[in-house]
C-alpha cells in the first residue's frame, strides 16, 4: 500500500491542480501541505478533510498498487475497483456519481432530522389534546 501522503499527491496530480490551492483551499500553508504530502500516515480527521475537499471517497486512500481498496467491516469485505494512477481520468462517471450519493445522503440526513423534530412536536400535542380531554 502506498503512503497517505503519496496517495494525496496522486489525487492533487490526477484532478490538475496545484498544491498551493489545494493547502489554500484546506485553511493550510503550501509548507504544511508539502510535511503532510511526505507522511505516511495521518490521522483520520485530517484525512477526512481531503476526502471532502477532493470529493472522493476516505478509502481511496487506502487504494493499493493494482489500484483496488478493501474495507473490513469485520464478516463482510467490500472491495473497490480502481485503476492506478488513471482513477480519475478512467472513471470520472463514478466519481460524479460519488458525489452525488454523497449529496443525496446530506440531503436524507437533514429530512430525517426535519421528521424527527415533527415527531417531537406531534407528540407534545398529543399530549397536550389527551391532557385537554382529561380535565374535560
Amino acid at each position: 500500500m502506498k503512503s497517505v501522503g503519496s496517495q494525496i499527491e496522486k489525487i492533487i496530480h490526477e484532478k490538475g491542480l496545484k498544491n498551493k490551492d489545494v493547502a489554500k483551499g484546506l485553511n493550510m500553508t503550501a509548507v504544511n501541505l508539502s510535511k503532510i504530502l511526505r507522511k505516511e500516515s495521518i490521522d483520520s480527521a485530517l484525512l477526512e478533510r481531503f476526502a471532502k475537499y477532493f470529493e472522493v471517497p476516505i478509502s481511496l486512500f487506502f487504494e493499493d498498487e493494482n489500484g483496488s481498496s478493501a474495507i473490513n467491516l469485520g464478516e463482510k469485505n467490500i472491495a473497490l475497483a480502481g485503476s492506478g494512477n488513471n482513477f480519475f481520468k478512467e472513471n470520472a462517471q463514478d466519481v460524479n456519481t460519488i458525489s452525488k450519493i454523497t449529496e443525496l445522503e446530506q440531503k436524507v440526513q437533514h429530512l430525517t432530522e426535519l421528521i424527527k423534530q415533527k415527531d417531537i412536536i406531534i407528540a407534545e400535542k398529543e399530549r397536550l389534546i389527551n391532557t385537554l380531554l382529561k380535565e374535560g
